[in-house]
Parts: C-alpha cells; structure tokens; sequence
C-alpha cells in the first residue's frame, strides 16, 4: 500500500529541487522508475529535459531504500504529475507526486531545496497488481463528482477498466481489467446453472461505455482463451464466487481502456475492512427488479452505496426473514433503507473506493448475490476481494 498515494510539491522557476522517496521492497526491488507524460527515468541514466534519477540509495533499514529525482533548473514544462513505479518478485506499487512551478525572479543563483516525501511500501502484492509497469492503475482522465446521489450515466472512460462480457453477442457480467492478459469478474458468471460456459461462447468487450451505439474511440472485441474459476467455487453456488478471463493476445492500453487496482491482502499492513466506506458500483444491469417493467441499462450506470459489517448485513436480513449468513469472505454494501443497488446482468462488476475528484480507485468488491435488488435492509453481498489478492496475483503470473 502507498501511504500516502499522492503528494504535491511546489517548487520556484529557476530552482533545483530534489524530490526523495523512501520505500521499502521484500525481499528487493527489481525495477525502479519515474515516469512523467513525456519520458521514463531509470536511476543512475544520465540526464533528460534537465532531470535524471539518482542511482538507488540504502534506506538505513533491511530491504528499504530511498529513490531521487533530481531537477537540475526548474522549468514550467516540468509542471505536472511525476509517478514512481517500484517493482518486486511479488507485484508493483506505485506512488505520484504533483509538481507545481511557479514563477520567480531575483535569484542571483539557484539553489538546491530538497522535498523529502516518504511513502511506506510495506507489501508489494497489493496495489497495481501485475499490471504493466508504465500504466497507473485506478485513473482515469475523467473527473469524478464526489458524490452520487443517486443510479446515473457514468460518464465515458470514467472507469476505463470496466469490461462488458459477451455470450453468443450479448451482455451478462461486468468485470475488470486486472492487467493486459486478465479481467477479473464474478465464479457465477462462467457458469449455466450448474455447467461451466465453453469459453468459445465468451468475449470481453474494452472500451465501452454506450452498448446500443459505436463508441469514439471504437470498443474492442478481445477473445478469451481461458476462464479461470476460484477452485473453491461450484457452479450453482456464491461460494468463492470469483474468477479470471484470460484475453487471447495481450491488450494495448488507451485512454478508455486501462487497469483497475486492487486492495491490500488480508491480514497484510495496511489492509481495511472498508466498514461505513461510502464505495462506487458500475454496471449494464437492469434498471429495476421487475423486468416486465424495468430494462437493461444501455449506457453504463454507477450509483454509490456504503459497506456495512458483515454482523450488520446478517441483522438486517434476518430482519426480513431471510436467513443468509454472510461469509467472512464476503461483504455486503448498500443503504437500510433500500433504493440503491447492483441488479441483474451487474454480476462479476467492481465496488469500488478511492479519493475524490481525481485519485484512484481500487476495487474492493465483486458483485455476486443477494435478494431483488435495492430492497430496504436487503444489501448487495460481493465478493471481498482482499481475501483474494494471493490466488489472483498467483493465477496471473502463471499465465503469463
């Protein structure tokens, strides 16, 4: 986990200005780079644009480290987001500073100020999880409201990772990109009843926000070559109800279609419960629980519910007579009073948590069960995908 994930630095024209990350890699970093929108700076590589990385030094502590990014004269070109991607044997993490640049005069000459950021990279399985080392996970170039009131259009590329998946030309789950071979979605969604679907049957379409009309710029249409369920799910059954769809050929990304990030592992510095959270769910579900009066949605939908203890969601069912028992791997999100939800055809979709209006988000939840949909003291129950970022990350890196 990066703690924090952000950080702004305002630094004078005509100025050098060091810029100092300490993070800590176990058992090493492989790879260290900082990324702006115009070049890559691996450390010790000579200079570009009067900026370089300095070679990686020993952070004083075992397996931590300190990275610098050296600015020789500040220039307005410089202004803007500057990323540190750290990667190990076990993922990647990444952390962004904003570098603001401001005009000044009267130096007789430069000087060097040294803006000492330090982000606490405990465990690197869990943020960005294996995707490409030069795409930030969980952004997209849309900003986002910090409040929904209420189910509405998504506006287009605002979750560039959300995926519609086909069967025999027509949508039934949502997912999302985990990396350029995998998309991450719901066990249930790979099976009829109680048979898996053949894996001829199913597509993923990237890049899509309006599903009745061509999208600029176009959707794609991947073909998938494996599906991947959690060995503890069985068709017919919520039970460990997640799995992978591995893409035919690697994807390229673009600004509709990037990588999702996912939560800290269970058990692991850092992790969160999310209780009380307020979190984001997407999808092309139905509009409403009776389908003789509600359809699908055609243009992507996003509404915002609150994540509630799994003791909470047990009491407000029981209140309604149902007697779920929500799993530890489970969670559940929604409002007591009903009115907001994941409906049909939203199976397999991301909850999603970030900061507001422009942080990332991770996806924290897999849309799986429940009853009806948007009834009072009757909330979604997902998948927690936090007690999933082990098998994940191993079924990943396995088919790559």
């Amino acid at each position: 986990m990066v703690h924090p994930p952000s950080q702004t630095v305002t630094a004078n024209e005509g100025e050098s200005l060091d810029i100092i990350v300490e993070f800590c890699a176990r058992p090493s970093y492989t790879k260290v780079l900082w990324i702006s929108e115009k070049h890559v700076y691996t450390p010790d590589a000579p200079s570009r644009d009067g900026v370089r990385a300095l070679a990686i030094e020993d952070g004083g502590t075992e397996s931590c480290y300190r990275t610098t990014l050296r600015f020789e004269t500040i220039q307005s070109s410089h202004t803007g987001e500057w990323l540190l991607l750290v990667r190990s044997s076990e993922g990647i993490a990444d952390a962004s500073v904003l570098l603001n640049v401001t005009r000044a005069s009267g130096y007789s000459h430069a000087h060097i100020r040294s803006a000492s950021i330090t982000y606490l990279l405990l465990c690197l399985t869990l943020q960005a999880i294996l995707r490409e080392y030069h795409v930030p996970c969980g952004r997209s170039d849309m900003a986002r409201e910090a409040r929904i009131v209420g189910g509405q259009d998504a506006a287009p590329r605002e979750f560039p990772w959300m995926v519609s998946i086909t069967r025999k030309g027509g949508h039934f789950c949502g997912g999302a990109i985990l990396n350029d071979k995998f998309v991450l979605t719901a066990g249930h969604c790979l099976c009829s009843g109680t048979n898996k679907i053949p894996i001829g049957q199913l597509r993923v379409t990237l890049g899509e926000h309006n599903l009745r009309t061509p999208e600029v710029p176009a959707a794609r249409h991947e073909s998938v070559i494996n599906a991947v369920l959690h060995p503890g799910h069985r068709c017919g059954k919520y039970v460990d109800d997640i799995a992978l769809l591995e893409f035919a050929r690697p994807i390229s990304w673009s600004e509709s279609v990037k990588p999702a990030c996912l939560p800290v592992a269970t058990g692991k510095p850092g992790y969160s419960a999310f209780s009380g959270v307020e979190a984001i769910v997407a999808g092309w579900g139905w509009l409403g629980e009776d389908r003789s009066k509600y359809k699908r949605a055609d243009v992507l939908q996003k509404v915002e519910v609150r994540v509630v203890t799994n003791a909470v969601c047990d009491e407000w069912y029981a209140s309604q007579g149902k007697s779920i028992s929500v799993g530890t791997k489970q969670m559940c999100a929604g409002w007591e009073k009903g009115g907001k939800d994941s409906c049909w055809a939203d199976s397999g979709g991301p909850l999603m948590v970030g900061s507001y209006p422009a942080g990332p988000l991770m996806v924290i939840g897999v849309v799986s069960t429940g009853i009806g949909c948007s009834r009072s003291r009757l909330p979604g129950i997902y998948v927690r995908v936090s007690d999933y970022v082990s098998w994940i990350t191993q079924e990943a890196q396995s088919g790559r």
